[in-house]
């Protein structure tokens, strides 16, 4: 039995803790409060909101021990008591750092955003789930090494599960990492025009373990991210000209004085059409059934259907101007002559 002057002098001493504790927390969160609002961050503001979610029982079960120290209670119900309050102060500890963790990521994130980079809802949500896990997982891990539990038995065991794990979920695996190799660097985004191989489409959503591309017919593509990172990608987002080489041939008959103003008529033309600039034009080669003339220019636009109508109205034009100037195009034709 406990002796009253024993009994009281614990209540006594966990009343006096517990009301420190709740006046240090007023008096922390105040000047925390007050130095906020004299700065331009929020990150004063995240700390005060992590503290504020530390809850009652923290400054409950402190006291408490302070007062079963004294009272010397029994082995049984002691370790009861250092238990419970281990659990609770690890739990709370976690749950305070992972609201600070998670606020953290989404600022970052939206930094990310303001500098017109674009987050995937998938990436952000699949980040918070490794905080979490991570954060978790090591409390539990505290707190059974506390509570005398053979942890490295247990690490060992899951090390074990987890190998065999990875070696079913391997392909998947390897997607996973893939992704982050999208995310961090950033070979194509959300909305670019992508080529790999025969396929070309744009960029609809990029998956943790895929990635859908709507192609130019229509329907959608769905490609791992193994097989993504694995080939060639070319990506027009940031195409600022697209160099296109165009060859048109003319026949023999063609007058050579005709044939020197094919440049100037052509230069001419390119030059009457938005979004392009003329490169050069030239009389390439002559060939065995026509005289090439060679023409370079650049479409100042990455959209393909801009350089389409660019090339539909320099076809035409070129129509019109040489049959303005009868000057004809070369096709494949076949002269017999024949001898008696």
């Amino acid at each position: 039995m406990f002796g009253q002057s024993t009994v009281v002098s614990a209540v006594i001493s966990a009343t006096a803790l517990l009301v420190g504790l709740l006046a240090i927390k007023k008096i922390a969160i105040g000047r925390l409060q007050h130095i906020s609002r004299k700065t331009q961050t929020d990150l004063d503001d995240l700390v005060i909101d992590s503290i504020n979610r530390i809850g009652w029982p923290v400054y409950v079960v402190v006291p408490i021990l302070v007062a079963a120290q004294q009272l010397r209670l029994s082995g049984t119900i002691r370790s009861v008591l250092e238990a419970s309050a281990l659990i609770i102060l690890v739990f709370y500890a976690v749950y305070a750092f992972q609201y600070l963790l998670v606020r953290l990521l989404h600022r970052l994130l939206r930094f990310h955003q303001s500098q017109g980079q674009q987050v995937d809802q998938t990436v952000t949500g699949f980040l918070e789930l490794a905080v979490r896990i991570l954060l978790w997982g090591l409390a539990v891990i505290v707190v059974l090494q506390n509570l005398g539990f053979n942890v490295t038995a247990l690490l060992g065991g899951l090390g074990i599960a987890g190998l065999a794990v990875g070696i079913a979920l391997q392909n998947v695996l390897v997607d996973v990492f893939s992704f982050f190799s999208i995310y961090f660097d950033k070979p194509f985004e959300t909305g670019d025009f992508i080529v790999i191989g025969d396929e070309a489409g744009t960029v609809e959503r990029v998956g943790l373990k895929s990635t859908r591309i709507r192609t130019l017919q229509g329907q959608e593509l769905v490609m791992s991210n193994a097989e993504l990172t694995s080939k060639h990608i070319h990506n027009y987002r940031h195409l600022k000209k697209r160099r296109v080489v165009m060859e048109f041939g003319v026949t023999y008959q063609t007058p050579v004085n005709q044939l020197k103003k094919v440049p100037e008529t052509v230069a001419k033309i390119v030059e009457g059409i938005d979004h392009i600039e003329l490169g050069r034009i030239h009389l390439k080669a002559l060939a065995d059934a026509n005289l090439t003339y060679e023409l370079v220019y650049f479409v100042l636009n990455n959209e393909y259907d801009v350089y389409m109508d660019a090339q539909q109205q320099l076809n035409l034009r070129l129509l019109e101007k040489f049959a303005q100037h009868k000057i004809e195009f070369a096709y494949p034709t076949q002269t017999i002559h024949l001898e008696k």
